[in-house]
């Protein structure tokens, strides 16, 4: 792939408006300290990483590290690289399944 080819498609990226995820433009800096964390850690990191310096998709990064898109975007929320865009967070439902929902 060519230099151009790479900038086209960084372009079309940067233009696309179909995505509805929201970056809050939150720098990411690699830590000093990434060889002590645990996998699950270097993991995390490199996922941030990967959006907000490589700029790469959602897609793009699940595929790379095997997680589900849901996974992705729950720990880009987590790290605060995402706006969080639900109307109640994290709020219990009625009967529902997990463990903090209301029987």
């Amino acid at each position: 792939m060519t230099v151009l080819d790479r900038a086209l498609v960084h372009l079309r990226i940067a233009l696309n408006s179909s995505s509805k995820l929201r970056p809050t433009g939150k720098r990411y800096v690699v830590a000093g300290h990434l060889a002590q964390l645990d996998a699950e850690g270097k993991k995390r990191a490199g996922v941030c990483n990967m959006f907000v310096n490589i700029k790469a998709s959602v897609d793009v990064i699940a595929r790379h590290y095997k997680f589900s898109r849901r996974k992705v975007v729950r720990i880009l929320l987590e790290e605060g690289y995402l706006e969080e865009q639900r109307k109640q967070p994290n709020t219990p439902v009625k009967g529902g399944r997990r463990e903090t929902d209301q029987r």
